[in-house]
């Protein structure tokens, strides 16, 4: 670190006292700098930096190409523009109002829709912050910490909406050492968010362009349609290339099980499409400047919702790379230094990863399955139905030849690509990665002719080969064999998402309620059961945040014991920050704003909320300041397979919680359905077994040929619930009987999980359990 005291900054540089605004990056702290934002708004006019946009003639050219005849799946958001911008020689220095050095410096480039940073120098200090500030005062990005220094010293943000923005870095009280950054690279952005086109000025002659999956969404299904592939859909990676490509990629296992975030990707994700064949240095960077988006997609099949987008990682190495057959294998270095999450290399626990196994045989075994992320959209799911592959040639119109190393699939049953998809992983019939998507011209109307490069004619050791170039020596390091299978580093307690509908065979069955609705709502909560004791990591939410014109209410939680006392968790106010932005309308990652209806997550892991077994758990969000919940949230519909777990709490309902269905409710909001708050825990030991109680009604109940029979006593028999979890606590179905015998068709998913928590609700105060198995016929009965 360079030791320089405020004297000398002030002698040297000439600088004097400023504002405070904020700078963010991936896996940030959130919070906000030592100044208020009206603090910050009366500083104006802001003395912006300048950077000189593209030219008009360059932005052309460099659309023309982007929108030429290449054969490559990649997706190109901007131009980059490269600087050299530090402490030492940019913004002002001062110190604020506590005695704290504070850097600040406003940015600015003109007509950019977005802007994507990159410092190719970051280390900050211990208790150094920081953050992104728009110009109004809004927190963009941030705080970034000491937390975020990697053995790169290089950071790649996630873009940011618009032409401005201001970086704000605050030290610790007493700290005399400047942070170490150098901001070099900014990619200047070309797509509109909200239209999917172009809109420098100079490009009018190029015609509205919309995305290839509007419309006809069955072209390439949401990848939620097919629950039987969720564990590799938890491995898919959208990836943002030097803020200006769009590729795709997945977390690959080896052979020690250890957690070790590789990658697989393609080698043309990183040297812009063989523009810059064999540049070590160039691909190296690229990969220091790639930011990797967890889990977006929707979390419903048959409509559009933009997915999360707050669980990205930035930041990579190369491990394995090879331009012979477009191999490229990276290791994600930006990760968290917590070494709660050592057993997934250091990916948040929140983001529930999968580690993808992987076939690198001969003669591979199909079905053959593609997930992937075309135009950036949301994850999509592929299906080619043939028993086995062959292997072809390959030409692109950069000159690149291929002999031999590409699987071809001459037709897509389901589903097309498009760009963005490039390196995306091919499944065989047993889930494992065969393959990585090169390129092809598939479409929605004519899905022919794509081609993966195979995984086994890159991966054993040659005599011309490194090991550099191969795939053997990292993810079989220890030799020996030639397919490994999956890996969920935390099984079998595995952070699950609870949920009353992203699992249901109902899940499609969904209202959206409309503010009109909500005028009298102060508080709205799910209730969820626990299993096993769990630690709990956050929340999903799905909701339509826009536009928002009150104030926001506080996301609370609290627990019931099986005697009724109540343990409050935690109350913290919601917060929105411009959250990554990856919609389903544009092409390019943006600090995300608030369009339609949207998943996003709230972190709760701060807390350290511990849940014990037989406790249910209550949440949800509540307005202290008399006025309703500003914004509606999606729900499932009323029917009669479901139970109301939802409750809500009204202006004039003398601060009681009123379940959902309860007749005092207004029509408009009277419902079984359950709202989409699904909160993500972490089983910390597994589910005691269940002692059946004689003196309790005891139904049994069996799993055949995909269906459920449940048998009721008839002395019992009254209004009845049906649920199946996992044996680490994740709901997987919930149904509703009034017979005494009722046959249930089970989805894929729950038979696929071998044994299975059965768990009765008779009324309001009746309850049973049992393990069941779904492997066979086998028959539960209390016993």
């Amino acid at each position: 670190m360079k030791r320089v005291f405020l004297r000398q900054l002030l002698f040297l540089l000439g600088l004097f006292g400023g504002v405070s605004t904020s700078l963010l990056g991936q896996l940030s702290e959130g919070g906000y700098p030592h100044i208020s934002s009206t603090q910050l708004r009366s500083h104006t006019p802001i003395e912006y930096v300048e950077l000189a946009p593209p030219s008009d003639d360059s932005v052309r050219a460099y659309i023309e190409k982007d929108l030429g005849t290449s054969p490559f799946r990649v997706m190109s958001l901007g131009i980059t523009l490269y600087t050299s911008l530090t402490p030492e020689n940019s913004g002002k220095l001062y110190r604020d109002s506590r005695g704290a050095i504070v850097w600040r410096l406003p940015l600015k480039v003109d007509g950019a829709t977005s802007l994507q940073l990159y410092f190719s120098r970051f280390h900050l200090p211990e208790g150094g912050k920081l953050f992104f500030l728009s110009p109004d005062g809004k927190l963009q990005k941030g705080a970034y910490t000491a937390k975020n220094n990697t053995s790169l010293n290089a950071l790649a943000l996630s873009p940011i909406e618009g032409d401005k923005t201001i970086l704000y870095y605050e030290g610790a009280v007493g700290e005399e050492d400047l942070p170490e950054l150098e901001l070099q690279q900014v990619t200047y952005g070309l797509w509109d968010q909200k239209d999917f086109k172009y809109t420098h000025p100079a490009l009018g002659k190029y015609k509205r362009s919309e995305p290839w999956f509007w419309g006809d969404y069955s072209c390439s299904p949401n990848v939620v349609a097919f629950p039987e592939w969720d564990k590799q859909a938890h491995s898919l990676l959208l990836m943002i290339v030097r803020g200006n490509t769009v590729c795709s990629g997945a977390l690959i296992n080896n052979s020690r099980n250890d957690g070790t975030a590789y990658v697989l990707t393609a080698s043309h994700c990183m040297n812009n499409s063989f523009r810059r064949r064999g540049d070590k240095a160039y691909i190296q960077e690229s990969a220091k400047r790639t930011v990797f988006f967890f889990n977006f997609r929707s979390p419903l099949a048959e409509r559009m919702v933009r997915g999360v987008e707050e669980q990205s990682l930035a930041g990579a190495e190369i491990i394995a790379y090879d331009e012979s057959t477009d191999l490229c294998l990276l290791k994600i270095v930006g990760v968290d230094s917590d070494p709660t999450y050592s057993r997934s290399g250091g990916i948040p626990a929140s983001f529930m990863p999968y580690y993808s196994g992987w076939n690198a045989e001969e003669n591979p075994e199909g079905s053959f399955i593609n997930l992937h992320h075309p135009t950036a959209s949301v994850a999509r799911y592929n299906r080619h139905d043939a028993s086995s592959l062959k292997l072809t040639d390959f030409s692109a119109s950069s000159g690149i030849t291929w002999k031999g190393v590409h699987y071809h699939i001459p037709k897509w049953q389901i589903g097309t690509t498009a760009g963005g998809s490039s390196g995306s992983p091919l499944y065989d019939r047993k889930g494992r990665i065969i393959g990585a998507l090169t390129g092809g011209a598939s479409t929605c109307t004519a899905p022919n002719n794509d081609v993966f490069y195979a995984l086994c004619r890159c991966f054993s050791l040659t005599k011309d080969k490194k090991k550099e170039e191969r795939l053997a020596p990292w993810l079989a390091p220890d030799g020996g064999v030639t397919s490994q299978e999956g890996f969920s580093p935390y099984a079998p307690l595995a952070p699950t998402r609870l949920s009353h509908n992203f699992y249901s065979l109902l899940r499609e069955q969904v209202e959206e309620l409309d503010k009109k609705s909500f005028a009298e709502v102060v508080g709205v909560a799910n209730t969820f059961p626990i299993s096993t004791q769990s630690k709990l990591l956050g929340l999903l939410v799905v909701a339509n945040l826009e536009p928002l014109e009150s104030t926001l209410p506080k996301v609370v939680g609290w627990a019931i014991d099986s005697v009724g006392k109540k343990r409050i968790l935690f109350s913290e106010a919601m917060t929105l920050p411009y959250y990554q932005y990856l919609s389903q309308n544009t092409t390019h990652s943006a600090t995300r704003t608030l369009l339609g209806w949207i998943e996003f997550f709230i972190p709760l892991d701060k807390h350290n909320v511990q849940l014990a077994e037989g406790e249910t758990l209550w949440i949800g969000f509540e307005q202290t300041d008399g006025g309703a919940i500003p914004f509606p949230l999606l729900r499932g519909k009323d029917n009669k397979l479901k139970t109301a777990m939802s409750y809500m709490k009204l202006k004039d309902s003398s601060q009681q919680w009123i379940k959902g269905d309860d007749q005092t409710l207004p029509v408009a909001l009277r419902s079984r359905g359950n709202f989409w708050i699904d909160p993500i825990v972490w089983p910390v030991k597994e589910t005691s077994s269940p002692r059946p109680n004689k003196n309790r009604c005891t139904p049994s109940a069996y799993i055949l040929g995909g269906k459920m029979r449940v048998s009721i006593p008839e002395k019992c028999l009254s209004s009845c619930t049906v649920s199946l979890y996992s044996l680490n606590g994740k709901r997987l179905y919930t149904a509703h009987s009034e017979s005494l015998v009722a046959d249930f068709d089970l989805p894929q998913s729950v038979l696929q999980e071998g044994w299975v928590i059965l768990y009765f609700t008779f009324g309001e105060k009746q309850h049973y359990s049992t393990v069941l198995s779904t492997n066979y016929g086998n028959v539960s009965d209390g016993n």
